[in-house]
């Protein structure tokens, strides 16, 4: 029912209207409301420029650094970060987490998982925590699938897809236990 009230609404704005709808997932949109849009796809912003436009704010260069790299392109994840020491402290401990599961034997990834899915916190806390730590993971291997060679580039791909859709069955209240 709200996408096609939205669609009432771009097919008949008022005046000289600018509407800017925003989204991370396009698929989720109905077909006639992405066809009436004119799509613009952000990039990510380099580290030197985060990092630049972090020192000028009166933050170390070296904080900045750490900062610029963890935020992945995203200024506005770099000023959480800037904000929020603690919370750059927790991404780098989940991408050690992360690095310590790839390099695991199995035995020893059940024992991480478990650990992760067995964090106990209320139901929806936890869900968007899962959902940051996948975030997290996927985004560093995303780094290894830019810095390596086409067999590896693949495996890359492959897990970012298991991310992904490990990211959509915790969307879609499956039991974090289950899906990890």
């Amino acid at each position: 029912a709200s996408a096609n009230s939205l669609l009432k609404f771009l097919e008949e704005p008022s005046g000289k209207t600018v509407i800017f709808i925003i989204t991370q997932d396009e698929s989720k949109l109905l077909p006639t409301i992405r066809s009436r849009c004119q799509w613009w796809k952000f990039a990510p912003v380099e580290e030197k420029e985060i990092t630049d436009g972090v020192c000028a704010s009166g933050v170390e260069k070296e904080i900045a650094d750490e900062v610029a790299t963890y935020s992945w392109g995203r200024p506005g994840r770099a000023l959480n970060l800037v904000k929020d020491i603690q919370k750059l402290t927790q991404v780098k401990e989940e991408i050690a987490r992360y690095e310590k599961l790839c390099l695991a034997p199995v035995y020893e990834r059940f024992k991480i998982i478990e650990s992760l899915a067995g964090e106990k916190k209320g139901a929806e806390r936890g869900k968007d925590e899962l959902d940051e730590i996948l975030q997290i993971w996927t985004m560093v291997e995303r780094g290894k699938m830019l810095s390596t060679n086409n067999l590896a580039q693949q495996k890359s791909v492959a897990i970012i897809n298991g991310l992904t859709k490990l990211r959509r069955y915790v969307g879609q209240n499956i039991h974090p236990r289950l899906a990890l």
